[in-house]
């Protein structure tokens, strides 16, 4: 890695994708894979997040999310996780953010 980029990934147009224009000219040359780690969980609108991931990839690229365990963070972070996410136990946190791939591309 030989460059940093800093986006609010919680700032988006709605229905459409991230709004950052440093973000979007990244799709000029696409991802082999993108990593998405301990991010999901503070998403305010994982759909267009996950939308503009896919306009990064190449075909036949992979995208692969973590996140931690609901026990993990609870004493840290929170106060920073979606209400939804907050509320969702760690089953619930894998088949949503599985929905999220299926309806955003």
């Amino acid at each position: 890695l030989t460059d940093t980029m800093i986006i609010d990934l919680n700032k988006v147009v709605e229905g459409r994708d991230v709004d950052d224009d440093d973000f979007r000219r990244l799709a000029q040359d696409p991802f082999d894979a993108i990593i998405m780690a301990n991010t999901v969980d503070y998403l305010t609108s994982p759909r267009e997040v996950f939308r503009s991931a896919w306009y990064l990839l190449k075909p036949g690229g992979i995208m692969i999310v973590s996140f931690s365990s609901k026990e993990a963070s609870k004493d840290k972070f929170t106060h920073a996780q979606t209400k939804m996410w907050s509320e969702y136990n760690d089953d619930q946190h894998m088949w949503i953010t599985g929905s999220f791939f299926q309806f955003s591309a």
